[in-house]
């Protein structure tokens, strides 16, 4: 199964590197390149970096959609 994240604001699929280097909450923890988006077991949407360093996405900012292959 592969997720695509949708961002809200947009409506178009999420760019992590973007996300990252243009919002001021996903800096904080995360080192120059983000890769991905993920979701966790609680349903929380988070980006990671290259070397797993993670933060939380607000609330009800991405949602996940499952892409078929």
């Amino acid at each position: 199964m592969k997720l695509e994240f949708i961002d809200n604001e947009t409506g178009l699929p999420a760019d992590a590197q973007k996300i990252r280097d243009e919002e001021e909450w996903a800096e904080d923890g995360l080192g120059r390149k983000a890769d991905c988006f993920a979701v966790t077991a609680d349903g929380d949407v988070i980006l990671i970096d290259w070397i797993g360093n993670f933060v939380s996405a607000p609330t009800g900012r991405f949602t996940p959609r499952i892409v078929e292959e």
